[in-house]
């Protein structure tokens, strides 16, 4: 089946439909000698498909967008816009004001970073996409900040994980410490006799803590 969509659309899109990398399926249709594709499109470029680029690799532009790299190399160049480069860059306090003002696509065009970089300093910042519906914080919710781990606390107000762990961080609230639990005698006792996550359940543990615990002490499950 891999070989029947070579040659019928761009490489990057054949990846796409059959989740491989652009590179593998390239190689594999050279190898078969099957011709490239045309682009099958019409090849004016849109206005959501500029602002894209110079975001992220041109490979990865063009697996987005369905063109092929070469395509979206020439028209980055054409608008005299830098290559990507992957690197760390800090947000700057005027980057981080534009988060949730507007679409995440926009803050990655106009901050010059990828998509996912965006989304992914929102939820840092516990910031609520654009568009979103916010529901203010009560009272009670913050005084329940610190009394128990944010993972646990965001299930039980139906908030994010980012949003319980922004709000404590900006109340200046440390984060809840669980104290570790020794090991005893009898615990070890029972290690490697059934199932680490049925010893997990027996002892109130997690399977990691069990199953870290079994291998160093050495005990075959």
């Amino acid at each position: 089946m891999f070989g029947l969509e070579l040659g019928t659309k761009p490489d990057p899109v054949v990846a796409a439909m059959i989740a491989r990398k652009p590179a593998t399926v390239r190689l594999r249709r050279i190898n078969l000698r099957i011709p490239t594709a045309l682009r099958l499109m019409p090849s004016g470029w849109t206005a959501e498909e500029d602002p894209l680029l110079g975001t992220a690799s041109d490979e990865e532009i063009a697996a987005r967008i369905g063109r092929t790299a070469l395509a979206v190399k020439a028209r980055r160049k054409a608008l005299h816009i830098p290559k990507f480069e992957r690197q760390h860059r800090l947000w700057t306090p005027d980057e981080d004001k534009l988060l949730g003002t507007m679409p995440d696509d926009k803050v990655a065009a106009l901050s010059k970073r990828p998509l996912g970089g965006v989304q992914s300093r929102r939820h840092d910042l516990g910031i609520p996409k654009f568009g979103a519906k916010v529901r203010p914080w009560t009272a009670a919710e913050d005084a329940l900040l610190g009394t128990m781990p944010d993972k646990k606390l965001a299930r039980r107000l139906k908030r994010t994980y980012e949003a319980v762990a922004a709000r404590r961080l900006n109340n200046g609230i440390p984060p809840v410490t669980l104290k570790q639990k020794r090991w005893h005698p009898e615990d070890d006792k029972i290690l490697g006799t059934r199932p680490d996550d049925q010893i997990a359940l027996l002892l109130g543990r997690t399977v990691t803590a069990v199953r870290s615990r079994r291998k160093q002490l050495g005990i075959m499950r």
